[in-house]
């Protein structure tokens, strides 16, 4: 493993790196995954760098660093770890820049996960939009992607969830949310640390139980693995990746479909026309109404498979069915041509459904 520290470095993620003259936000916590993936695009660049245009300001490379406050003195040391990170190579690399907060975020402990996701995402995108960065790099691996396969199966999820983790999605207007690691696994990662001799930090929350994720890679994994199937990681990654196939495939047919039923549209009201659903199957057509849903904001947590399959039947069926209040107030009637959606106001009557 050590021949690959300079030569053969990360050849399945360098499709990924941002061009030389571009500005780049790298998510580091001081764990080995993101330690391992700023130290990479840290050497790529400084490989490259007599390439850059020296005083350009589209040339950095900014580690982005979130202390959440959660584990006291740990917490911090995490911080002045990845502050010593940055110093020691900003001596000879003046296109490498640090930004770091602080965060004091007040939840019940079922969701302090998403609390943290969600507050550490919002500074993310700050500052991708105020350094200009076109890319925003997260240190997320091949176990991460295992362990999110299995907690969407056990929450019940639809091929989207299945797919796992997104290597590359948008994550705001202009910034591109890229994570090159999904085809490294933890133990790949610490070996080439151990290779270049470079330290990383060890999240001692890990090793708890508490949290549902780490419950699944304390627990659950290591039993399936023992009991039921030794190769079940590798099965959870080809279900992962068959789902994303099929995922891509039903959303550029849902996206057909769509193009054909735009009628009419506004902030608050959306018309279409039904014919080109009665032409489409009826889990394309729900692809088509989960694809509306997430475009226009509307809520998803109560909408389940009831939902869906509703409202699937109105846009298909021969006869014109009642008309129903979804979720998040949203108010669907058909005509014998047209199907209308808007999103009540308070002063309207929403329960019309009982």
């Amino acid at each position: 493993m050590a021949q690959m520290a300079d030569n053969s470095l990360l050849p399945t993620a360098y499709c990924l790196l941002p061009k030389l003259d571009e500005t780049a936000v790298v998510a580091v916590s001081g764990g080995a995954d993101s330690i391992f993936l700023a130290e990479t695009l840290y050497r790529t660049r400084l490989k490259n760098s007599s390439l850059l245009t020296p005083h350009s300001s589209l040339t950095k490379l900014v580690i982005a660093h979130v202390n959440h406050n959660l584990r006291g003195a740990e917490s911090d040391a995490d911080e002045q770890f990845v502050r010593d990170w940055v110093e020691q190579r900003q001596k000879n690399s003046p296109w490498l820049v640090g930004r770091f907060t602080r965060l004091n975020i007040q939840t019940d402990s079922d969701g302090l996960e998403n609390a943290c996701r969600e507050a550490r995402y919002a500074w993310l995108k700050d500052v991708c939009c105020n350094v200009g960065a076109r890319y925003l790099f997260t240190a997320h691996n091949a176990d991460d992607q295992i362990e999110t396969v299995l907690f969407r199966i056990l929450r019940g999820a639809g091929l989207d969830g299945l797919a796992g983790i997104a290597p590359i999605r948008v994550l705001t207007e202009g910034v591109t949310l890229v994570r090159p690691l999904l085809g490294w696994t933890k133990k790949q990662i610490i070996e080439q640390l151990d290779a270049w001799n470079q330290s990383y930090r060890t999240d001692s929350s890990n090793l708890s139980s508490d949290f549902s994720r780490n419950k699944i890679r304390n627990e659950l994994l290591p039993l399936l693995e023992r009991e039921y199937n030794p190769n079940v990681r590798n099965s959870l990654t080809n279900l992962s990746t068959l789902a994303a196939m099929a995922s891509a495939e039903i959303d550029s047919l849902a996206d057909a479909v769509l193009r054909q039923t735009i009628f009419r549209q506004s902030d608050d009201e959306l018309i279409l026309t039904r014919q080109p659903f009665r032409s489409a199957s009826q889990y394309i057509t729900m692809e088509c109404f989960r694809k509306i849903w997430t475009q226009r904001g509307w809520t998803q947590q109560a909408m389940g498979l009831k939902q869906w399959t509703l409202l699937a039947q109105m846009a298909q069926s021969e006869t014109i069915l009642p008309p129903y209040v979804f979720p998040g107030a949203v108010r669907v009637r058909v005509t014998e041509e047209l199907i209308k959606l808007e999103v009540l106001t308070k002063s309207v009557d929403i329960n019309i459904n009982n």
